[in-house]
């Protein structure tokens, strides 16, 4: 539709032709959910989320394949102490969330100062939004871990101060 002037004339959204292509950045996220790893990401989404509702809501086979899944583990956690020290190291120092958190922190430094701003703000906001619905599904599921009688590593030693 053209103006007197030859200039296309502005429609407002009630006259936008319904057979009109979506926009680039709907164009693009229905690409990459077709493509095999936006398939694997919805599916895989799905299994933790319908996996959460199971624990959440207590059903009896899933309960009982985790406590035996954690009976078998802290079994065998006894029986190989050095399995079990070499894991506690790599889970507390390696992979300690906090350790990831200023890897990342000097991931999104690095990012800005090469200025690829938008980079950065993307790493910074998606570590912020895991953040924020991991702390939710805790609270929302409330499991606390398995106590054990002989636990697998003895508690830290208190410190003495001088």
């Amino acid at each position: 539709m053209r103006c007197r002037c030859g200039r296309r004339a502005r429609r407002g959204a009630r006259d936008q032709d319904p057979g009109r292509r979506p926009g680039p950045a709907r164009g693009a996220a229905t690409a990459w959910l077709a493509a095999p790893a936006g398939k694997a990401a919805l599916l895989l989404t799905a299994a933790a989320a319908l996996t959460i509702a199971l624990v959440v809501a207590g059903v009896r086979p899933v309960v009982r394949l985790d406590q035996a899944v954690a009976v078998r583990l802290h079994a065998v956690a006894l029986q190989c102490p050095g399995l079990t020290h070499a894991s506690r190291n790599g889970t507390d120092r390696v992979v300690d969330p906090w350790t990831m958190r200023l890897l990342l922190a000097a991931a999104v430094v690095w990012l800005w100062h090469r200025r690829q701003r938008l980079l950065a703000w993307w790493a910074a906001c998606t570590s912020a939004v895991e953040w924020a619905l991991r702390s939710v599904l805790r609270w929302a599921v409330g499991r606390d871990r398995p106590g054990w009688d002989a636990p697998s590593t003895p508690p830290p030693c208190p410190r003495v101060t001088p």
